[in-house]
């Protein structure tokens, strides 16, 4: 009977897991956002570009630099 329940509950696990996004970003209207999306932008064609400030210490910043460069990446 424990066996079962572990297993079940393995399973229920990896079920769980299967629904969330791990590598999604959330999008933002922030000016914050706006400037990482385009700093990202840049960075993907070609032309680095990061406010490493603002990147350690907003989180507005850091996702739309990850989604700009995602995004804009060829």
């Amino acid at each position: 009977m424990r066996q079962i329940l572990m297993g079940m509950t393995a399973v229920g696990v990896l079920m769980l897991n299967g629904c969330t996004g791990s590598s999604a970003t959330p999008v933002s209207n922030t000016p914050e956002f706006k400037q990482g999306q385009h700093d990202g932008c840049t960075t993907a064609s070609g032309n680095y570009v990061k406010n490493s400030e603002m990147f350690r210490t907003n989180m507005d910043y850091q996702n739309g630099w990850f989604y700009g460069r995602k995004k804009c990446n060829k």
